[in-house]
């Protein structure tokens, strides 16, 4: 086997599209696939394969369903901010400083614990599977939450929900990661981060129908109704969701499943390889399957698998101190900090919003009308701008835009701090700028980490994010009661560090291939290398 001359390396193209294309427009065409099918550049990786099928209906479907229970999610953070007020006042319940502070920490504190597991998890076990499992329970004790007599059980079980909560956020964000295709993966997953933005929306609306006012009413029908999208959700991903086909091939290793994922979602997309029809595959039973990918491109993508076998190795997969190897020691300890600083000032603002309003406009007791309820829904409806935003910048830069909207915020409140005057316009201004970093930061962090380690990055990334929601309350509340405005001055000094921290992280991933691996060493002649008929087979 001739190798070509190092000088010659240099004028080869760097991409394996690149070296398609070239092979297709030399005097040797045309080249018969065959001869061709066990070279490493003209394998097909998985993002190959997406960006060739396209985004479609079954990648709609899983953003749909999966959206669901981010629904819930988002839903789940502004009832709580509802739910302060109302048992610090309701007669039945009188909590003091300490119990809310307890009962607001309580779901952060299980979902930072569960978060270094879930990673382990959903790397070993696959996406599919656990989620069902665990947006079930998710359902069973939101539901339980409504039916609480006292503190012990509303604590006991927000506990449990928020273990779960933790549990499902990187399984859910890894796996959406995965399906779809390179070209559509930032603009999506930002998409998807605006389920939280409904799910905070759908919770106002209920506050509307079921409080007297901020706080007052009915809080036990919020916690009953925010809980369906769980439901629902459950019931797609047994029926209509197939488990991740990068996990298949990379970490199951199971060639042949994977594969077949990959058909089910060509079919429901209706794409079919006008060279399809020239051969068909043998399937289990002994009949054939008329498959709507070509021999070229199942060759490509057992060749790109195999290809990954020296990467993926065992004992790795779902190995938290991969996070620290090499590079990826410096990346993590940026994409924590951006984590941390991103729970603690979007769920402070809305954990502590209606009590600010509250507050400052002297509405010290029971009012009869929903003014505060109206001015948290405005705010909270800002946040549906945000996901605009960050849709129209995410693939120009993710690691720039979220540094530009750390720094927006940060200013933003500084301002709220200084002047009250439009201080609502404001803070909603900083909640699109710290939801714009939330948005862009999902796509960004699970596209760094390679799939075997992928939902354990966003795991821990996520584990990060719980230990903000965890202090949030405490640091919230203590400089509440110092002065009603001086969260702001925390949280626009935390802004400026997640910047600062932005700026340090020398990758970004704009339309990046997950898992590609580049091998420039290995670029041969064409006419050297004599088939290989046992891939071929394959």
């Amino acid at each position: 086997m001739k190798k070509l001359p190092l000088k010659d390396i240099k004028q080869l193209p760097s991409k394996p599209s690149d070296v398609k294309y070239q092979y297709r427009r030399t005097p040797m065409s045309p080249i018969v696939e065959r001869e061709l099918s066990h070279i490493p550049q003209l394998k097909t990786s998985l993002d190959d394969m997406l960006n060739t099928i396209r985004f479609g209906r079954y990648q709609l479907i899983c953003y749909l369903t999966l959206g669901l229970i981010l629904i819930n999610d988002g839903a789940e953070i502004i009832t709580l901010s509802f739910l302060v007020p109302i048992l610090e006042k309701d007669p039945s319940w009188l909590l003091n400083t300490l119990e809310i502070e307890v009962l607001a920490s309580s779901v952060f504190v299980a979902a930072l614990i569960t978060s270094f597991f879930s990673g382990k998890l959903a790397d070993s076990f696959g996406r599919r599977r656990p989620l069902i499992v665990i947006v079930f329970l998710t359902y069973i004790f939101a539901m339980l939450q409504a039916a609480v007599s006292n503190y012990r059980e509303l604590l006991m079980f927000r506990i449990i929900y928020g273990g779960l909560v933790g549990l499902q956020f990187p399984m859910s964000f890894s796996y959406l990661a995965e399906i779809t295709p390179p070209y559509a993966r930032g603009k999506m997953m930002v998409l998807a981060s605006g389920f939280y933005a409904i799910g905070g929306i759908l919770a106002c609306f209920l506050a509307l129908g079921y409080l007297d006012n901020i706080s007052a009413g009915n809080w036990r029908a919020l916690f009953l109704w925010i809980a369906q999208p769980a439901i629902i959700c459950f019931f797609l991903l047994i029926y209509h969701i197939k488990d991740s086909p990068r996990h298949l091939f990379l970490v199951k290793r199971n060639t042949e499943e994977g594969i077949a994922v990959l058909e089910h979602i060509a079919r429901l997309n209706g794409y079919r390889s006008p060279y399809a029809g020239v051969s068909e595959e043998s399937n289990s039973q002994g009949g054939t399957r008329n498959s709507p990918f070509s021999e070229k491109q199942i060759n490509g993508l057992i060749l790109w698998a195999q290809n990954q076998d020296g990467i993926f190795v065992k004992d790795a997969i779902g190995n938290p101190k991969t996070l620290w190897v090499g590079d990826y020691k410096g990346i993590s300890i940026n994409i924590w900090i951006i984590w941390f600083v991103v729970a603690i000032v979007y769920h402070g603002m809305a954990y502590y919003l209606p009590l600010l309003l509250a507050t400052v406009e002297n509405v010290l007791v029971i009012s009869t009308d929903k003014e505060q309820i109206y001015e948290a829904l405005i705010i909270v409806c800002a946040e549906i701008l945000s996901v605009a935003i960050a849709f129209l910048f995410v693939d120009r830069s993710r690691r720039n835009s979220i540094m530009t909207s750390f720094l927006i915020c940060g200013v933003a409140c500084l301002i709220v701090f200084f002047n009250e005057l439009g201080m609502v316009l404001v803070i909603a201004i900083s909640r699109v700028a710290i939801n714009v970093c939330f948005a862009i930061a999902i796509p960004y962090t699970t596209e760094i980490y390679p799939t075997s380690i992928r939902a354990t990055g966003m795991g821990f990334a996520g584990a990060c994010s719980r230990f903000g929601g965890v202090i949030m309350p405490w640091i919230t509340i203590s400089l509440f009661k110092i002065y009603p405005l001086a969260p702001f001055i925390a949280y626009s000094a935390l802004c400026l560090l997640a910047a600062y921290c932005c700026k340090h992280i020398s990758y970004d991933t704009v339309c990046a291939d997950l898992d590609y691996h580049e091998m420039k060493d290995r670029y041969y002649e064409m006419n050297s290398l004599p088939p290989n008929d046992s891939l071929y087979r394959a």
